[in-house]
């Protein structure tokens, strides 16, 4: 148990040191880019929401039919999702499909099963979802 203790302590503090490092490079690429901002104010947004990695949550609903394959999930625009987005959705670490973003709103999102899932795959309520790309490559121009 002791060892195991020692082992824990020394990943919690790589984990913090390796933090500290991501968020001092994240604060000077910020600080960069409000120079460039004069020329394009969508850098600002980009900035601010790129270092949020992936986003994460729940199937909580899906429809009867599975040939139009609707798909609920647990995060919303609060979270950053928008129309459009793409999860995937996975049950107990297995890949089950993918999802596509129709309607958004501040706690939920609601789309449907990409054209090559419907029918084939089954979601269920309690599947997890991630975004099926980095989010800073998904972020909508406003």
């Amino acid at each position: 148990v002791d060892n195991d203790i020692r082992r824990i302590d020394t990943q919690q503090a790589t984990l913090e040191d390796s933090y500290y490092d991501t968020s001092k490079r994240y604060e000077s690429v910020i600080k960069i880019l409000s120079h460039y901002e004069v020329g394009d104010p969508n850098l600002r947004i980009m900035a601010a929401t790129t270092g949020r990695g992936w986003l994460r949550g729940k199937v909580v609903g899906v429809g009867d039919d599975p040939t139009i394959g609707v798909v609920s999930i647990s995060i919303g625009s609060n979270e950053g999702v928008f129309e459009g987005q793409a999860f995937s959705i996975y049950r107990d670490g297995a890949f089950v499909g993918r999802m596509v973003v129709e309607n958004v709103r501040a706690n939920v999102a609601v789309g449907r099963l990409a054209p090559e899932f419907l029918g084939r795959r089954v979601v269920l309520t309690g599947d997890s979802v991630k975004t099926a790309e980095p989010y800073s490559n998904s972020v909508r121009r406003r």
